[in-house]
């Protein structure tokens, strides 16, 4: 790396902080430093993931977080042998240090461990009615409803595009043929565009029985209208990481109760909570999934994908959460969209 002074942190910062620099570097991690930038750790996006899971409420520093004992190259190893080493140790970076332990630069693998891109696909469940949203979905489908100019499909084409996601599966329905004049291959956006009709609504895993996965080892889902932050690549590492065949991307979401609650055994008060707040995961309507989770789809049925996670933990097999950070917005009614509309007028201004 040319720049190493914008990942580096102190071992007394405190969880927002570290999460606020992963969530700004593209490289998933930072180093924890002391005096002259001798290393003390590193924590990674997956240390982060963890620890939201444990602990909602999120009171550690950096020195709680840390791995203390990171694999490390020494100054003056040449490129060939860094990615020789990341590889033969299956880790995505590693901190370079001179005889003192201070950092100097930091190694980043130039592949995913275990999978390449070309082998992984993005299925957008672009079928839906957008009944919500009312007149606005009279004329043409919800995915072609425009932000800042762009349509919503467009605008997570190319984030997944940004992130090296090239090959994408359109599932449609509602106003299909309106998608594809729009679409066609995909060559306009840079990627490969192919198109899966259902010829009756299936719910947002139903069109996953249509699909012939077998170019692909793993296949991004997402509904089209979700627009996010998220940093894909990060998510399939994740994905990989943990060995999981169906991963869900989660958010914390926070409901307050603007009363005093009152929690009782019987006619017995065991405890008063003035206006208490309690934190949630909720699903971000994105997932990561091994082809195998395919076979578990029934075939020309509505079903939810949602329903596959409860039918692959039945069968003990595993899946993943992913807690995720960030911009999000979820356009189901005309005031997401209007909100969306306003975010993004905002952040071009800013700019």
């Amino acid at each position: 790396m040319k720049d190493i002074t914008s990942i580096l942190v102190s071992p007394t910062d405190d969880f927002r902080r570290v999460l606020r620099i992963i969530d700004g570097s593209a490289v998933g991690f930072v180093l924890v430093v002391g005096p002259e930038n001798r290393l003390l750790g590193t924590i990674t996006d997956g240390d982060l993931r963890r620890a939201m899971i444990q602990n909602p409420s999120i009171d550690k520093t950096a020195a709680d977080l840390m791995n203390k004992s990171p694999r490390v190259l020494m100054g003056g190893t040449n490129h060939a042998d860094q990615q020789n080493f990341l590889l033969r140790n299956k880790i995505t970076f590693a901190p370079v240090v001179d005889q003192a332990g201070s950092v100097v630069d930091v190694a980043v693998s130039s592949h995913l461990p275990g999978s390449t891109l070309d082998n992984v696909a993005v299925i957008v469940m672009a079928g839906g009615l957008g009944s919500r949203l009312g007149d606005l979905t009279r004329d043409k489908p919800k995915p072609l409803l425009e932000i800042d100019g762009e349509p919503i499909l467009e605008k997570i084409v190319k984030r997944y595009r940004n992130d090296g996601l090239e090959n994408f599966i359109f599932c449609v329905n509602y106003k299909a043929d309106m998608i594809r004049d729009k679409f066609g291959t995909g060559d306009d956006l840079g990627v490969k565009i192919e198109y899966v009709e259902e010829k009756k609504r299936l719910g947002t895993g139903g069109a996953l029985s249509l699909i012939d996965a077998a170019p692909y080892d793993q296949l991004f889902v997402t509904n089209a209208d979700i627009l996010c932050s998220t940093n894909y690549r990060e998510m399939l590492e994740f994905h990989l990481d943990q060995n999981s065949c169906a991963t869900m991307a989660v958010r914390e979401h926070e409901l307050e109760i603007p009363f005093g609650v009152v929690e009782t055994e019987g006619f017995e008060i065991k405890s008063l909570s003035e206006k208490p707040t309690y934190k949630y995961f909720i699903n971000a309507g994105y997932y990561v999934l091994d082809r195998s989770a395919l076979d578990h789809v029934p075939g020309d049925k509505f079903f939810d994908l949602p329903s596959l996670f409860d039918v692959l933990r039945d069968q003990k097999i595993r899946t993943r959460v992913f807690p995720t950070s960030g911009d999000w917005i979820d356009i189901g009614r005309p005031e997401d969209l209007q909100r969306a509309r306003t975010k993004t007028t905002n952040t071009e201004r800013t700019k």
